[in-house]
């Protein structure tokens, strides 16, 4: 399927490419040399085609949006592949996925959404300790649907 978003792991060893088609979430190893065998599918997948991904800083733990609700899927991750799928966040982004980040500490998770419902709340941060925290949004609606999300280097 169409490739919408890579990133690498913080070391290097791994790339992940979220796409159109299922299973939505590749990964695979990176040397030099380039692409491994692709790294077996999570037990559970994304819930519809991803438009970003994201390892966390430590590289303990990998971030998909996607364009189906809850719109954000987190999966513990290691040398050895994908944990176990973890739970959905309490409030979940309003619309379909298409940026995440997270911050350079590792303290927070940002979601760039579009969103088809009053407030219409386009950007959703999460404090971030291996499970989301309770959702952060702006005071005052952004103008429209946002496709990435970055942090500021610390």
């Amino acid at each position: 399927g169409i490739g919408y978003g890579i990133a690498f792991s913080p070391d290097g060893a791994f790339i992940a490419v979220g796409h159109g088609s299922s299973p939505y979430l590749n990964v695979y190893p990176w040397s030099g040399s380039g692409f491994g065998t692709k790294v077996a599918n999570p037990a559970k997948l994304p819930a519809g085609p991803c438009k970003a991904v994201a390892f966390s800083p430590d590289g303990a733990y990998l971030a998909a949006v996607h364009s189906s609700s809850p719109f954000v899927t987190v999966y513990p991750w290691s040398g050895s592949g994908f944990g176990k799928k973890l739970d959905n966040p309490a409030t979940k982004p309003s619309g379909d996925g298409w940026g995440v980040a997270f911050s350079p500490d590792g303290a927070y998770l940002a979601v760039a959404n579009s969103d088809t419902s009053s407030p219409y709340v386009y950007l959703t941060v999460y404090p971030w300790s291996g499970a989301f925290g309770s959702a952060l949004t702006p005071a005052s609606a952004l103008a429209g649907t946002c496709y990435a999300v970055a942090w500021r280097p610390q």
